[in-house]
């Protein structure tokens, strides 16, 4: 392989898990990279008020 240099953005989504597969599938069909670093984490401790603020503006 070739070994390139470029200019690299990180995006945080925040969301429930049910929807990674969605979210996967977005950003696989709109990155340019032929595999894009996509990587999830499971929140195991949230303050309630954000949990709430999750649950009311995200669809699964």
């Amino acid at each position: 392989g070739v070994i390139e240099q470029a200019w690299e953005f990180v995006l945080w989504l925040k969301a429930p898990e049910a929807n990674f597969a969605k979210i996967e599938t977005l950003v696989k069909d709109l990155h340019p990279y032929d595999v894009p670093a996509i990587t999830g984490m499971i929140c195991s401790h949230a303050s309630a008020d954000f949990a709430a603020w999750i649950d009311e503006n995200t669809d699964t």
